[in-house]
């Protein structure tokens, strides 16, 4: 149906009305690779990168927010997350929680190496979903 995620996030724009679960189901069957290292150059450049939400008092300790909706992703943001056209990416310590912005919740997850992961659904090692649901859940595609 569509040949990349890139092209998937086109068809259905960069709206919060986006459809929870085309964007699952495209998240399911996208390039799961690509999106883990992405999301671990976020990590080890999170020094570098840009804080839109610099100053929010709910933001946990060392946490950078990239927001779609402050300033277009640039270069900063791998290419592989950017398709995705997320509406923002929360870089922490040891993972990378990227929103986007659907209802129901569809989040992607991915850590660092070694890392304690957790999710709804396991993409790869190291990638995973979340639902909303309990963040203890461990299933494995």
């Amino acid at each position: 149906m569509f040949a990349d995620c890139g092209q998937f996030a086109n068809f259905v724009g960069a709206t919060n009305k986006k459809k929870g679960r085309d964007v699952r189901q495209e998240l399911l069957s996208c390039n799961h690779t690509s999106l883990l290292v992405g999301c671990r150059e976020l990590i080890e450049n999170k020094r570098n990168l840009p804080n839109d939400w610099a100053g929010k008092k709910y933001l946990p300790n060392n946490t950078v927010v990239l927001d779609s909706g402050v300033r277009a992703f640039d270069k900063t943001v791998p290419f592989a997350l950017q398709k995705l056209r997320p509406k923002y990416i929360a870089v922490h310590d040891d993972y990378v929680f990227i929103q986007m912005g659907t209802i129901p919740r569809n989040v992607i997850l991915g850590f660092a190496p070694n890392a304690k992961q957790h999710g709804t659904v396991q993409l790869i090692d190291g990638l995973w979903l979340w639902t909303g649901k309990d963040l203890s859940a461990t299933t494995k595609q």
